[in-house]
C-alpha cells in the first residue's frame, strides 16, 4: 500500500498516513458538526503509529465530545482547514477528515460492517449498538437516544 497524504487548503500543514487505514466512518455528533460546519463528519481512521505531520504545526482546540470525553480538533491556523481529531487513549487511531486527504475518492463508510473493526472494538471493550453507534460505558443512555460515530472516542 502506498502512503496516503493530505493537508490544509493553503499548504502550511501536510501529513502522511504510512499504513493501512483501520476504516472509514461518519460522525453526526454535535461537536463534529461545530468542527466541520455541518453534519456529517466523514473520517478515515488512521492508526496512531502510522500518522505523521510532515510540514507545519496544526493548532489544536480542545473541547468535549457528546460522549463527555475531551478531544482535540487539529486545524490549520492560517486557513482554518479542519484536519483530524486528537483522541484519548486507548483509542488506537486518529479520525482524519476525508476532505483533508489529497485524494479522498474511493473511501466509503465501512465502519458498521467491517468484521475486523467489530473485533477491534470488542478487544477494546467498545460496544456496537444496533443503531450503528460505537460507544463505551460513558454516556450510554445519551448515545442510544442520539446514536453517533464519535462516541468511540474514549478517555
Amino acid at each position: 500500500m502506498s502512503d496516503i497524504e493530505g493537508g490544509c487548503a493553503c499548504g502550511a500543514i501536510r501529513f502522511k498516513i504510512a499504513g493501512p487505514l483501520a476504516g472509514v466512518g461518519v460522525c453526526h455528533c454535535r461537536a463534529c458538526q461545530y468542527a466541520t460546519g455541518g453534519p456529517p463528519n466523514y473520517v478515515a481512521l488512521a492508526m496512531k503509529p502510522s500518522f505523521t505531520v510532515t510540514r507545519g504545526e496544526p493548532r489544536i482546540h480542545m473541547s468535549k465530545a457528546d460522549s463527555g470525553n475531551e478531544v482535540g480538533r487539529a486545524f490549520c491556523a492560517e486557513c482554518g482547514t479542519p484536519l483530524y481529531t486528537v483522541t484519548a487513549d486507548p483509542t488506537p487511531f486518529y479520525p482524519v477528515k476525508l476532505g483533508a486527504l489529497d485524494d479522498p475518492s474511493g473511501y466509503v463508510e465501512v465502519l458498521r460492517s467491517d468484521p475486523k473493526l467489530r473485533r477491534l472494538a470488542l478487544d477494546h471493550g467498545w460496544r456496537f449498538y444496533s443503531s450503528g453507534c460505537w460507544g463505551s460505558s460513558k454516556g450510554d443512555t445519551q448515545q442510544r437516544r442520539n446514536p453517533v460515530f464519535h462516541s468511540i472516542v474514549l478517555g
